[in-house]
């Protein structure tokens, strides 16, 4: 920001749902913007006075900012997503996709997923501990997705990318969202939890030689 001459301060809180209503109205005071993460990508679509059409899209908001006392939201999440599957998959996905997770991440998720070049027999799969969320979310996004509610049902000789959505890597035993015996070894993984020196099962896939 320094580089395109702005000179700004971005800070980090942690705000409870019970907060966000009170922050929120701060940052409009100072007009102040900036970006939030789960659990309350869907409360600051809900909140927001107007959507950019990827946010729309999505049904979720990670960046906000103020314009004549009314609430902006974006999602920067679908170029995300959208630039590393690129770079896991630079020859594009031939093969079938898992998302795990059916939150506000995996919307946008979706969302990149149909904008990226794919083999006419992938699929994409979503495995999410409510599968009635996947569900809705599937249907209001990506018809065409599979909801499986076990990964028993995942035939994986198939997938080529697994992408996490869900927030296990945050936890702080850092437990991994998906056993890595049950990928083929060329398959990739991408992780939208993010650490500095990444997750666990970012970490222990690439130590196996996956694209991670």
């Amino acid at each position: 920001l320094i580089a395109v001459g702005f000179d700004v301060r971005y800070d980090r809180h942690e705000v409870s749902a019970s907060e966000l209503r009170s922050v929120l109205d701060e940052c409009r005071v100072s007009n102040c913007g900036g970006n939030v993460t789960m659990p309350h990508k869907h409360a600051v679509f809900d909140l927001a006075s107007h959507r950019t059409p990827v946010a729309l899209h999505a049904g979720a908001v990670n960046t906000f900012w103020w314009e004549d006392g009314q609430l902006i939201g974006h999602n920067t999440d679908v170029d995300g997503v959208l630039a590393t599957i690129t770079a896991l998959r630079p020859e594009g996905i031939d093969g079938d996709v898992v998302v795990l997770g059916a939150g506000g991440s995996a919307a946008a998720v979706l969302v990149a997923l149909a904008r990226t070049p794919r083999a006419s027999q992938s699929r994409t799969i979503v495995l999410a501990r409510t599968p009635e969320r996947a569900v809705a979310l599937t249907q209001r996004i990506a018809p065409g997705a599979m909801v499986v509610r076990d990964i028993q049902s995942i035939e994986w000789t198939r997938v080529a990318l697994v992408i996490n959505t869900t927030p296990a890597g945050m936890q702080t035993d850092d437990p991994l969202p998906l056993d890595l015996d049950v990928l083929r070894t060329d398959a990739a993984l991408f992780d939208l939890v993010y650490k500095r020196e990444g997750t666990r099962w970012v970490r222990d896939a690439r130590a196996r030689g996956h694209a991670a």
